[in-house]
């Protein structure tokens, strides 16, 4: 999920590298290009050399963006905040700032400045592409938020943060999570509203979540045919069979 959300992100970035090489000095300009092949072939450890190099002729914003890049996909988060937090104090309005240092918070496990930062991209850009894209990586942030408080077992918590990512996008995971936050108070309907949009909206999740969690409530609600319907449809499920059967066997 992490890795597909910040692709959309890098290819962006990629398009922005190749310009902002023709705004540097041919010095500074050699070392950042060769930095680019380098984190493009996966030298993470190279190019963060070349950019520092390339720094060291000049400060250049886009030389510092693509090193927090590398730096975040060689792991090195505190490295790759340092340079984005860079980018940001040389260009305050640029939405590219904010969106690589919210990845990078993201990655982090910082998920409330991640929200922070993407939410400023929003305010930011006058690009609907970005924006939505924004607006995604802010879901999954509340999503993350909302697994959070359900292993802590904060279910009202939860069902906060995961409702406030669907305000951002129709997320099955977070649908799927409301669902079960939703089960866990009790508040059956409600469980087989979210599970529902989860099937719905369905991308990543499995079926077998969404219809366990239907499953349980018609049992709860004392809708025995509907229960049976839906927890013989989850019974297959990897994740969710063995439940699932044993509130069959219950029925």
């Amino acid at each position: 999920m992490r890795e597909r959300m910040l692709k959309a992100t890098m290819i962006v970035f990629l398009f922005a590298a190749s310009v902002a090489a023709q705004q540097m000095s041919p010095e500074a300009g050699k070392f950042y290009n060769e930095g680019n092949a380098k984190l493009k072939a996966g030298a993470y450890g190279e190019a963060i050399d070349l950019y520092g190099q390339a720094l060291g002729v000049e400060e250049h914003w886009m030389i510092y963006f693509q090193k927090g890049k590398a730096h975040q996909k060689k792991g090195q988060m505190e490295e790759s905040l340092e340079s984005y937090n860079s980018v940001v104090r040389l260009q305050p309005e640029l939405d590219l700032a904010y969106l690589g240092r919210g990845g990078t918070f993201y990655r982090m496990g910082q998920m409330q400045k991640a929200i922070d930062d993407f939410k400023q991209v929003i305010e930011l850009t006058d690009k609907n592409k970005r924006k939505e894209q924004a607006k995604g990586n802010i879901a999954r942030a509340y999503a993350k938020l909302g697994s959070d408080a359900m292993a802590n077992l904060d279910y009202n918590d939860a069902i906060g943060y995961f409702n406030q990512a669907i305000e951002y996008d129709d997320y099955d995971a977070a649908y799927l999570g409301l669902a079960r936050a939703y089960s866990e108070t009790g508040a059956w309907q409600k469980s087989i509203n979210a599970a529902q949009k989860a099937l719905d909206h369905r991308n990543r999740v499995s079926k077998g979540g969404p219809h366990y969690f239907m499953g349980l409530a018609y049992k709860n609600l004392g809708n025995n045919a509907k229960a049976k319907e839906h927890l013989r449809q989850a019974s297959g499920d990897t994740q969710y069979g063995s439940v699932a059967k044993y509130e069959l066997d219950t029925l």
